[in-house]
């Protein structure tokens, strides 16, 4: 068996600089808020204006979402909104008041929070 080997890659490549983040010490925690959107509305504006509303929230995923043909103009959303605080763990109020602003923001949107 004969091979070759270009090492040469080895000597010019770029070795990249990681940074260290300290994760919380507290436990993180999430919130979902199930939502009738316009199909006007892109997802992406959605989950960005929810992320936005407050420092605690540390990440949004799109959990869910359907159409049906006799929604018109609507489809529901399911958003997870995933909140941690680096100095303390968070109380329900903490957690309430983070779910109230991010239903007030999408709201102004256009989308309406699923009961």
């Amino acid at each position: 068996f004969l091979f070759e080997l270009d090492g040469s890659f080895l000597i010019t490549a770029q070795s990249s600089l990681m940074k260290y983040n300290q994760i919380s010490r507290f436990q993180d925690t999430f919130v979902d808020i199930s939502l009738f959107a316009p199909l006007t509305l892109a997802t992406q504006s959605v989950i960005q204006t929810a992320k936005n509303v407050d420092p605690l929230i540390k990440r949004v995923d799109l959990i869910d979402f359907f159409e049906k043909e006799e929604w018109i103009d609507v489809r529901a959303l399911t958003i997870r909104l995933w909140l941690e605080h680096a100095e303390k763990t968070l109380q329900k109020s903490d957690i309430d008041a983070v779910w109230s602003s991010a239903t007030q923001a999408v709201n102004a949107l256009g989308a309406k929070v699923r009961t």
